[in-house]
């Protein structure tokens, strides 16, 4: 078929320009879109539906030959996937997908419609994001906030998105405002303080960890959230963790952690502390 197609491609090139319909165009319909089912328990992927609807020129009908593909676009470096090649007008196929950008398409793609015109360009679909669902999302920011990925720094802005191994630095009177993309917890940075997410904890346990490198942040987990999950704040000396409704206060400065639990129970150095109580490690 594909030689058929091909040579319809070829020798009917005019015949697409000129023989269609005095005043039709072809379509700049999206004829392949892509859908975030759900997350995969336990881990950082997700669940895409990608479905087609093809249209040989804007008309429903006639025979096709495509390769659907996806191509990661965010993050670098570009990654192009090839999920099935077919013949069918429409359907759809379920694949599992790390976080970042995507683009599906079909490429290559031919039809010929039913009128004998054909068509043999790709078939650019919508883009899509997959949750980074180890991520997290900067709501508000006071101050010259900075973002640190990797060697690149730049500000920190509400809309921010903050990748595992990301840094948010906050200058001295500053603040910033992190909420898990997972929606499973909330960090508050005080000023002259560092925070970076720890990307291990959140695909290998749920919940989510992240690291204080100086200063201080106010983290709380929602009631509901997973109760076998975990949920911590790591400094040099010692880790701070809490569960479902828990909310505590973390100061780090001179190899010292503060702790001051604020509601629900938190645990620290094999201490269990309830609203109001302290510790010093």
């Amino acid at each position: 078929m594909r030689g058929t197609l091909l040579a319809v491609a070829a020798g009917l090139a005019v015949a697409v320009l000129v023989a269609m319909p005095a005043g039709a165009v072809l379509s700049s319909d999206i004829y392949v879109t892509g859908k975030v089912l759900n997350r995969v328990a336990g881990k950082n992927l997700s669940t895409v539906r990608i479905a087609w609807d093809y249209k040989c020129i804007g008309e429903d009908g006639g025979n096709y030959e495509w390769t659907l593909k996806v191509v990661r676009t965010q993050p670098e470096p570009e990654r192009t996937t090839t999920l099935v090649s077919g013949e069918g007008e429409r359907g759809s196929r379920t694949v599992l997908l790390t976080p970042g950008r995507y683009l599906p398409k079909a490429d290559p793609y031919f039809c010929e419609t039913e009128r004998g015109q054909g068509y043999d360009k790709p078939e650019i679909g919508s883009p899509f994001v997959v949750p980074d669902y180890c991520g997290w999302t900067v709501s508000s920011v006071r101050g010259v906030v900075q973002h640190e990925q990797g060697t690149t720094v730049k500000a920190a802005r509400a809309g921010s998105s903050v990748a595992s191994g990301d840094a948010i630095v906050t200058p001295r009177g500053g603040q910033a405002v992190l909420r898990a993309v997972a929606g499973d917890g909330t960090a508050t940075l005080a000023g002259a303080s560092e925070l970076r997410v720890d990307g291990k904890q959140c695909p290998a346990k749920r919940g989510w960890k992240l690291v204080l490198g100086n200063g201080g942040l106010i983290a709380a987990v929602p009631k509901g959230a997973a109760a076998k999950a975990s949920f911590a704040i790591r400094t040099q000396n010692a880790t701070v963790s809490g569960g479902s409704g828990a909310r505590w206060k973390v100061e780090y400065a001179k190899g010292k952690t503060k702790v001051r639990v604020i509601a629900g129970v938190v645990r620290i150095a094999g201490k269990t502390l309830k609203p109001g109580q302290t510790a010093t490690v």
